[in-house]
């Protein structure tokens, strides 16, 4: 009975997700399809953090060139925006605001 609710569960949930129902059908018990949720939930919330820093990062692009002209943001910034932590990133969107050269808003 156990096997059989869990496959019900599992098949509600991960039918919406676009599972195919061959790998569903490997699913055993109730542990299985927690440790599952969990994964996909975990997978969800970092999709969601990469998605909020491409964000940050494609603002502070747009900023940048608007501020300071396109090839100059790209000239200077591009490499450093690709590695920067989502901290980097808000402190530099933070001093943009008060740079009067593309340098200030990079330098520590």
């Amino acid at each position: 009975m156990r096997q059989a609710f869990a496959r019900l569960i599992s098949w509600v949930i991960w039918n919406r997700m676009g599972v195919e129902e061959k790998e569903l059908l490997n699913v055993a018990d109730l542990e299985e399809v927690e440790s599952m949720l969990n994964n996909s939930l975990n997978w969800a919330q970092k999709m969601k953090a990469e998605g909020r820093q491409e964000g940050r990062l494609e603002l502070l692009s747009s900023q940048l060139a608007e501020k300071f002209g396109s090839e100059l943001a790209a000239s200077f910034a591009g490499e450093r925006l690709l590695n920067a932590s989502t901290q980097q990133v808000d402190f530099w969107a933070r001093r943009i605001l008060h740079a009067k050269t593309i340098d200030e808003v990079f330098d520590s």
